[in-house]
């Protein structure tokens, strides 16, 4: 093996390896470590390891693009505060210089580095080690995952910054490979620093910011796939294999925004798990039931609605209905409970009615949660 492989190979190990424990750290330790950790690394790949140059010549343009669509997100992102409302945010500060901008400029820059050092290569291996690399320095400048007790706060890692980093990741890998590290050095900062920089913020709720930061790189890649290679597939690709390719891709799009959408409540349209046996029969554990948002629908004997109680979604059967004093009471039951539910309901309590269910979809979601809760 020449000398510069073996090189590579050890850095890839040991930027990785190293970055793995860094993770797991406190949040106040973890971006610091990561980053005085990823310099190193690629200081030394940069010293050690022949590189071969981004021969593309789109990059300027590549990187104008990148740009832009960072900067206009922010802006609308921004501007949505008109709609979800404005939230105070702590702005500039000496001490979030040095706990947050430097440590997110150096994991970004590095992890671009080294990505662009080991894609040069051109053998799959590195460009594994690069993947991975990338997604844990996105961990690592979210806080790192020390402390993730609760089936909640893994569940807005997963969906705020793993997902995300996985999807971009895609995004970076096509780009550092035919247009170099720079572009998406500069699409990533222009994401990461204004915030800090800002004393108000867009509040936005999480599951929509997770949605455009899955959906987002996936649809850049698209485009600069259509822009630049498009005479490369002509010469090596049929039209219909193009085709395909292009529904697939749509296909994945738009199936990963469906689920999103419906898990995450902001929508016409949501979803709940059925976590009892109160409605076995009709509603199974595990089976992932979609309900229509309530907003004043007529509500019958018979239908089958979530509703809140104790601070935790219900779903259960309406049996009956009562208007008292201009207030309209829902009496409700699980069709394998005994007994009715204790008191009743009103509108102010309803969220939604239940459209149609997918039999065993929840399963995944109910493992994970119980995991959480008995400490397995």
């Amino acid at each position: 093996m020449p000398r510069d492989k073996k090189i590579l190979y050890i850095l890839a190990v040991l930027a990785t390896a190293g970055l793995i424990p860094a993770v797991l750290l406190p949040p106040t330790l973890c971006p610091q470590l990561s980053a005085a950790w990823l310099a190193v690394c690629a200081i030394a790949a940069l010293m050690l390891i022949k590189k071969r140059r981004a021969p593309s010549i789109h990059r300027k343009t590549v990187l104008l693009i990148m740009a832009v669509v960072a900067l206009v997100y922010l802006t609308l992102t921004l501007l949505s505060g008109l709609i979800f409302g404005f939230v105070q945010t702590p702005g500039f500060s000496t001490a979030r210089l040095w706990q947050g901008i430097l440590p997110a400029v150096l994991i970004i820059v590095a992890t671009e580095l080294v990505r662009r050092i080991l894609l040069s290569q051109e053998k799959r291996l590195p460009a594994v080690f690069a993947f991975v690399l990338g997604v844990l320095g996105e961990l690592a400048a979210g806080g790192g995952l020390n402390g993730l007790s609760t089936f909640n706060a893994v569940m807005d890692v997963v969906g705020l910054t793993l997902l995300p980093a996985i999807c971009a990741g895609f995004l970076y890998q096509f780009v550092s490979a035919r247009y170099g590290a720079f572009p998406c050095i500069v699409y990533r900062l222009l994401f990461v620093l204004p915030p800090f920089f800002l004393s108000i913020a867009s509040d936005i709720p999480d599951a929509i910011r997770s949605f455009i930061a899955l959906l987002l790189p996936l649809v850049v890649l698209l485009f600069l796939r259509t822009l630049f290679e498009k005479q490369v597939k002509k010469a090596t690709a049929s039209p219909h294999s193009k085709r395909i390719e292009l529904i697939a891709a749509i296909a994945a799009l738009v199936i990963a925004a469906g689920i999103i959408a419906l898990v995450s409540g902001q929508f016409r349209y949501s979803s709940i798990v059925i976590a009892t046996g109160s409605m076995t029969g009709e509603l199974n554990v595990g089976d992932m039931v979609v309900y229509e948002r309530y907003e004043g629908q007529a509500v019958e004997t018979g239908d089958i609605i979530v509703f809140e109680r104790d601070h935790s979604l219900v779903i259960h059967r309406v049996v009956e209905i009562k208007h008292i004093n201009a207030q309209t009471r829902y009496y409700t039951k699980g069709d394998a409970n005994p007994t009715l539910d204790i008191g009743y309901i009103t509108d102010a309590d309803i969220v939604g009615i239940t459209n149609f269910k997918i039999a065993f979809l929840g399963y995944p979601s109910l493992w994970m949660r119980r995991i959480f809760d008995f400490g397995l």
